[in-house]
């Protein structure tokens, strides 16, 4: 089997049709579509079963309990058969000749992880991106790993060789949203060739239902996740080659935590910043703008100079938003 879709899916009925009908009608026909549902409740597992009974292809798990997007990522990382593995969600969009691109790539250039560009589509698009812009891929090498780890951790923009992301022993941290960073910094850090495909090739929907659009205390991950991320860095001694530009993901995530958490967790977001706030941030703000360096300077470190020029920065800004 050349290659493995691994789908995950959890209540994502309304569009898992297109989605599908995308992946079987994929230009590479040596698949397999791996489908792990994560205990639906809106006849997400009916159309699965449909689409199963129609396209031997398709490998269905049904769960019986929900235990989050990580944990099904997990699994079918075990029950993988194919040379190489891309992990999707089942309300996105992949061109129909991705994989037949992506594999190709994969075999000629001996690559254990193919990255391609995304665009988006659906819901509250705001400065979205277009499947017409250009590629922010063209041009980029593919050993230029300091510019490839900044970009978005997505995990469903990357075909991995299966048998290389194995030994590599990845894992998706479980009970945590942004479960894709840390697996994106490892496999970006660790892996030995990385090939590029510089197209728009899957569409990201964008959608006010979706996991990241929630600003409760699961917010709070984008602390956690990247203590988790750290780790895994240091136990590859991979983390020192990497610091400049962890420090600047981290304060970025941190501040748009804070900035989208629901007002009555802001004080815990608050904390949990600072008591991970360091020397090597400090450093790393001169990389930052300057509503992020008051942010800090104001918020965290307690400079009320800062702290005042932060507060009418963020009070102007939402004037000017209500005005227009």
């Amino acid at each position: 089997m050349k290659v493995t879709i691994a789908l995950s899916t959890y209540n994502v009925a309304p569009y898992l049709r297109e989605s599908l009908n995308r992946m079987v009608g994929q230009t590479l026909k040596e698949i397999e579509i791996l489908c792990i549902d994560d205990a639906s409740t809106d006849g997400t597992v009916d159309i699965l079963r449909e689409y199963a009974a129609q396209d031997s292809r398709i490998r269905l798990i049904e769960k019986s309990k929900n235990e989050g997007l990580a944990v099904s990522r997990n699994t079918a990382l075990k029950l993988t058969r194919g040379d190489y593995v891309c992990f999707v969600d089942g309300d996105d969009l992949m061109d129909i000749d991705l994989m037949e691109k992506a594999y190709n790539l994969a075999v000629k250039e001996d690559a254990d992880v193919v990255m391609w560009d995304y665009y988006e589509f659906g819901e509250h698009l705001f400065n979205f991106v277009s499947k017409d812009a250009v590629s922010s891929l063209l041009g980029v090498s593919p050993d230029d790993r300091h510019t490839l780890i900044q970009r978005m951790a997505f995990t469903w923009v990357r075909l991995f060789k299966t048998c290389s992301i194995r030994e590599l022993g990845i894992h998706f941290p479980e009970g945590r949203t942004k479960q894709d960073q840390p697996v994106h910094w490892l496999t970006t850090a660790c892996l030995n060739r990385i090939a590029l495909l510089p197209q728009r090739k899957y569409a990201y929907r964008i959608s006010s239902t979706q996991t990241s659009s929630r600003k409760g205390r699961v917010m709070l991950d984008m602390v956690y996740v990247p203590d988790y991320t750290e780790n895994i860095l240091r136990k590859h001694s991979v983390f020192e080659e990497y610091f400049m530009e962890f420090y600047h993901m981290q304060l970025n995530m941190w501040y748009g935590m804070y900035c989208g958490i629901q007002l009555e967790y802001k004080a815990e977001a608050l904390n949990e910043i600072r008591k991970r706030y360091s020397t090597p941030h400090r450093k790393a703000l001169v990389m930052e703008s300057r509503t992020i360096k008051w942010f800090y300077k104001g918020e965290v470190e307690g400079n009320v100079l800062m702290k005042i020029g932060y507060k009418c920065e963020i009070w102007l800004r939402m004037l000017y938003r209500n005005i227009r």
